[in-house]
């Protein structure tokens, strides 16, 4: 599954949420495997923020680094929104719809997660019509 980046921080934030409600065991299961490989892409995105910070920001009095500067905010506010365009990649097992029935969901939490969903299948009515 493709995503940019700002796209997997906007879908991470939904599928914490998601992880606190009370799921099947299945549809549980796979949100786990989930947000298992989302966690590690964060992880690769948490170590470039970092890596932003160092760069753009300044030591204070306690040795702790942050950005302050307005030259150097706008420095890092442009290369970090330059950095959650790009895309990735992430081979994901979707979820079959009906194991998420029950389940309440903000409309924005839906929209975020959609895409890790299988879409129901429909089967088509049978009429009884003759000759």
């Amino acid at each position: 599954m493709k995503m940019t980046i700002k796209e997997l921080l906007n879908k991470q934030v939904s599928l914490s949420k998601i992880l606190t409600k009370d799921l099947p065991f299945k549809a549980a299961y796979r949100m786990r495997k989930i947000a298992d490989k989302i966690l590690q892409e964060m992880k690769q995105v948490d170590k470039i923020r970092e890596e932003m910070i160092k760069k753009y920001g300044t030591k204070n009095e306690e040795g702790q680094i942050s950005v302050t500067e307005p030259k150097q905010i706008k420095l890092y506010n442009d290369t970090w929104l330059e950095f959650v365009k790009e895309e990735i990649e992430i081979k994901i097992e979707k979820i079959p719809f009906e194991c998420l029935d029950g389940i309440e969901l903000s409309a924005m939490d839906v929209a975020n997660v959609f895409e890790f969903i299988a879409e129901e299948v429909v089967e088509p009515k049978k009429t009884n019509k003759e000759g």
